[in-house]
This record gives C-alpha cells, structure tokens and sequence, in this order.
C-alpha cells in the first residue's frame, strides 16, 4: 500500500520533480539503511526489471503454503480441476 503523506522532490532516476518514493540499495533484508529518491514510475521500473515482482509473488507463496498448508491443498486442488 502506497502511503498517503508522499513527499515531493528530485527523481535520483529521471531527474523528475514530482513525488517521490524512498528506494533501498541493497535492499533492507540484507541490511540496507541508504535510501535512493525515486518517482513511483522510475521506481515500479526498476524492480520489473530486476523480476522482483515475481520473485516476491514466489516468496509469498511458499510462506503461505507453510503457514496454512490446508488452504494451500484446497486451492491447489481447485485450480487443477478448473484445466
């Protein structure tokens, strides 16, 4: 979820002046602190390009499949009936 109270400022990216989006190299799981200001668009850009999208979506799959391994098999059931 997007937050409300954005700031305005200078896209580090496109040089942009708009709102802007706090990015963190390296990311803040393997200890990044230094934040990079980027706009929303620059910033949606850069993780496309790295398939961070995916690579979350796989990651967020198999922590709910660990934590309700119930539900997982229902869907996962339903899903293959629906081919």
């Amino acid at each position: 979820m997007r937050s409300k109270n954005k700031k305005r400022g200078v896209c580090a990216n496109c040089g942009k002046t708009c709102y802007i989006e706090s990015h963190r190299e390296p990311p803040r799981s393997v200890g990044g602190e230094q934040t990079i200001p980027l706009c929303v668009k620059c910033h949606m850009q850069h993780h496309k390009d790295k398939n961070h999208f995916a690579q979350w979506g796989r990651l967020g799959g198999k922590i709910t499949a660990q934590r309700y391994p119930d539900l997982w098999k229902r869907n996962l059931k339903q899903y293959r009936s629906a081919k």
